[in-house]
């Protein structure tokens, strides 16, 4: 076990550092990169979202990102080091859960090199990105507790409220994505359901899913309630993204 640690371990620092490389010999020019940027520097000097700037997404990776250029330095550099992190955890993940499916460990490297090799034109930090390697962690949580127990139909405490919690984290992190994820955490097990103590438990486990999702929904709402920013919230990230279009012709940028 502590040699696989060991070669697990080995393996992130390896593909972050590939990652990283490939990220900083990027041209500036991507303009959701600079917009992420932006809206993390915004945070960092204490500019409220929504109700200072404006933001369609939810807001806890820019919280996160800028917090992070406030404990360290406020450039584009820190952003591409924890872009490099970020896809360095998704592709680490995808790992993981090879791993657990039973491939073995030689093909799911080769896997995992593939994937990153696919996405090589893509690494950046996003909310998108951020979404993903949550609902990883998710399927690989699932997968390891039906693996342990056999039981597809299953309630258990705390598993139920982390993967609650994480479900809710990534509503927090993308609304419209957020909201299908906890749908289908809440929901996976009911299509298995074929007796009626199996139903029993499915609704113990459901609401204890269902707690955990309030979780970092309601502190997300506390924080923009106590800055005075829920109306411009709800404003942008739920009425705006009917109106959404993320494409700027750099030609007008130009003009």
């Amino acid at each position: 076990m502590k040699k696989q640690k060991i070669a697990e371990i080995l393996l992130f620092i390896l593909i972050f550092l590939a990652i990283l490389s490939i990220i900083l010999q990027k041209e500036i020019k991507d303009l959701d990169e600079i917009w992420n940027y932006t809206f993390a520097k915004n945070i960092s000097e204490g500019i409220i979202p929504y109700k200072d700037f404006n933001m369609l997404q939810m807001p806890l990776l820019p919280l996160i990102n800028g917090l992070i250029l406030k404990l360290t330095f406020n450039e584009l550099v820190v952003m591409r080091v924890l872009a490099a992190l970020l896809c360095t955890s998704i592709l680490y993940m995808a790992y993981k859960i090879f791993n657990v499916l039973g491939i073995k460990k030689e093909i799911s490297l080769i896997c995992t090199f593939i994937l990153g090799y696919l996405l090589k034109d893509y690494y950046c930090i996003d909310y998108n990105y951020a979404t993903l390697l949550v609902t990883l962690i998710i399927l690989y949580n699932e997968i390891i507790k039906y693996k342990r127990t056999n039981e597809l139909i299953k309630c258990d405490l705390r598993q139920d409220i982390l993967l609650g919690i994480l479900a809710g984290i990534t509503f927090t992190l993308k609304q419209t994505s957020g909201i299908f994820i906890i749908i289908v955490c809440l929901g996976n097990k009911l299509l298995f359901v074929r007796k009626k103590e199996e139903f029993k438990t499915y609704i113990k486990s459901f609401l204890y899913r269902m707690i955990g999702i309030i979780i970092p929904i309601t502190i997300m709402l506390i924080y923009i309630i106590i800055n005075g920013a829920f109306s411009e919230f709800i404003s942008y990230t739920f009425m705006g993204t009917k109106e959404f279009s993320n494409y700027v012709s750099y030609k007008n940028l130009m003009a």
